[in-house]
């Protein structure tokens, strides 16, 4: 599938995912905001699998540490 992907990207492709984090910063949802055509959405699987497992440091108000969202933007090169 890897491989197919790679040879359908023309250029550049840019894909968008909402990334939802808890107040200790783990990534708790992932949701794909692009997509549309198999490529795309092999695309935001891939970037859905990379963000899943990083750590954020979480939002605050004022001293407190609390869940937010953030918007991320991936552009995938052939």
């Amino acid at each position: 599938m890897v491989d197919k992907v790679r040879r359908s990207l023309e250029g550049e492709t840019a894909v968008k995912v909402r990334v939802y984090v808890d107040a200790a910063g783990k990534v708790t949802h992932i949701e794909g905001l692009t997509g549309g055509t198999p490529t795309t959405d092999a695309l935001v699987i891939t970037a859905i699998n990379a963000v899943r497992r990083w750590q954020f440091e979480p939002a605050h108000r004022g001293d407190e540490k609390v869940a937010g969202d953030l918007e991320m933007s991936f552009t995938f090169r052939k």
